[in-house]
């Protein structure tokens, strides 16, 4: 169900919607995923950088990372995209 509503949110292009006084709606964040599994590994390998892993790519580690002019290889940014719901 969840699946379904978000792919509805992101077609219709909804942000929210009120339902017996309570906001639904799709938030949104970006996540590192490895595409090139090698390169990544590689860099892993080179520069001692056991601090990006987790059981998934760390973000935190990559994001300092990226504020220092450090390209990871191997990584790139995806949206995730998730329901919320609130008190009106």
């Amino acid at each position: 169900m969840k699946m379904w509503l978000v792919a509805v949110f992101q077609e219709q292009r909804f942000e929210g919607m009120v339902i017996d006084h309570r906001i639904t709606g799709l938030s949104d964040r970006e996540v590192h995923e490895v595409e090139d599994r090698e390169a990544f590994v590689n860099y892993l390998i080179e520069n001692k950088a056991l601090d990006m892993l987790q059981f998934r790519i760390s973000d935190p580690a990559i994001f300092a990372r990226e504020e220092i002019g450090i390209k990871v290889p191997g990584v790139k940014v995806r949206t995730i995209y998730d329901l919320f719901d609130r008190k009106a």
